[in-house]
């Protein structure tokens, strides 16, 4: 059970954290100020001070959210991973950042839509700029023979799709634990899901 933040002092990391467990399980749209300020123990104003809404609130979240990817992602491709390595890597650390933390998930996809449109470009453009490097990685790989020859862009859409799902069904609470959900995934994702059997009868049938 999540700790009461009454009485706790309240700053700007304090209101992100409440915010985002709130976010997650009432939606932006279900959540008030007033569920915000009781969490608190807190008038408005407190609020306010560091805040002026709860839209700012809310942009911020998707901005921690996306320096967050961004960081993790040029550091592995600063990195001296070989191009299969590296964007197995890329797969890896999208689908641990979603199982990991899944309120700052479920906020990241399900509420983007409550945004004005000017933020909504503003992560339209950031979203582009993080798939398109991962739509690079795909490219070379295609280059150097190991990865199949599809349209890159609709390769990693396909592959990230199946990752961003888990924003969706997944929470702290299910049975399943980030590294299961990892592993299994990348699995699923690198060698397909059809067990030696299969495959055999697959290969004679040819």
């Amino acid at each position: 059970m999540r700790n009461k933040q009454k009485n706790k002092k309240l700053s700007r990391e304090a209101i992100l954290s409440e915010a985002k467990h709130l976010f997650s399980i009432k939606g932006y749209k279900g959540t008030t100020l007033q569920d915000l300020t009781s969490s608190f123990g807190v008038s408005r104003p407190s609020i306010y001070y560091y805040y002026k809404s709860k839209m700012d609130i809310l942009s911020e979240l998707h901005s921690t959210g996306f320096n967050e990817s961004m960081t993790n992602f040029d550091k592995i491709l600063s990195g001296n991973l070989k191009t299969k390595e590296k964007f197995r890597k890329v797969l890896e650390v999208h689908t641990r950042f979603l199982t990991c933390d899944p309120e700052m998930s479920k906020i990241f996809y399900l509420d983007e839509m409550e945004m004005p449109a000017k933020l909504r470009k503003e992560n339209k453009r950031r979203r582009k700029e993080y798939t398109d490097k991962i739509i690079e990685v795909y490219e070379k790989g295609m280059k150097e023979g190991i990865f199949k020859k599809f349209d890159p862009k609709m390769a990693v859409f396909l592959l990230l799709g199946a990752c961003n799902w888990i924003a969706i069904w997944y929470s702290s609470e299910k049975r399943f634990k980030p590294d299961e959900i990892v592993e299994t995934l990348m699995e699923i994702l690198t060698s397909g899901y059809e067990g030696k059997k299969m495959l055999k009868k697959t290969a004679a049938g040819k």
